[in-house]
């Protein structure tokens, strides 16, 4: 495993595992990717934004429901970044899912 970088309060991090794939995630959650130049520049991002100031404006929200009837909720500055990290829990977890979709943020 190569690890790409690593944020140990989180412990969230990106890089290779053992099987050649791209990771981003933490010991509860995350996604892998095929090993190509776009995908690692996608997990870079994803684990920098991740690790961002948690007060920024997040106005797009993606929602996840697993086969099990399980509800995730994750907040993204863009609708398109939430579109792509739903295209990464389809592709990771396929089988898995339910049902993804995005929508704009509560306003608070």
């Amino acid at each position: 495993m190569t690890i790409f970088k690593e944020d140990k309060k989180t412990g969230l991090q990106c890089g290779v595992n053992d099987y050649g794939e791209l990771f981003v995630g933490n010991e509860r959650s995350g996604y892998n990717l095929p090993d190509t130049d776009e995908n690692r520049e996608r997990v870079l991002n994803d684990f920098d934004y991740w690790n961002k100031d948690k007060n920024a404006r997040l106005a797009f929200e993606l929602v996840v429901i697993w086969e099990t009837g399980e509800k995730e909720v994750h907040a993204y500055a863009t609708e398109e970044e939430a579109r792509a990290a739903g295209d990464g829990y389809k592709m990771a977890f396929g089988n898995q899912i339910s049902w993804t979709g995005t929508r704009k943020a509560a306003t608070v």
